[in-house]
């Protein structure tokens, strides 16, 4: 009879071991990375300083905004 193991991760294995992914990192990367990017979240995506809660704020942001911003990109219906 062979010995079977189920191990189950669960929220915090990640940074017990110091992989450095919080919402907090995820911010300083971006901005490190692609700093427009990040100034484009922080514009339209309600997210704590920390972005502790970005998933959640995603539920919440302003769409008419967003549409209000991004007109200037998009192509009128009548346009060929």
């Amino acid at each position: 009879m062979s010995l079977e193991s189920l191990y189950i991760i669960g929220n915090g294995f990640d940074i017990y071991h110091g992989i450095s992914s919080r919402y907090s990192n995820f911010k300083e990367y971006l901005s490190d990375s692609d700093s427009a990017l990040h100034d484009l979240v922080e514009k339209f995506i309600p997210a704590q300083e920390d972005w502790s809660a970005l998933e959640t704020d995603l539920a919440r942001i302003d769409v008419d905004y967003v549409v209000e911003n991004a007109s200037a990109f998009l192509v009128s219906y009548g346009a060929e």
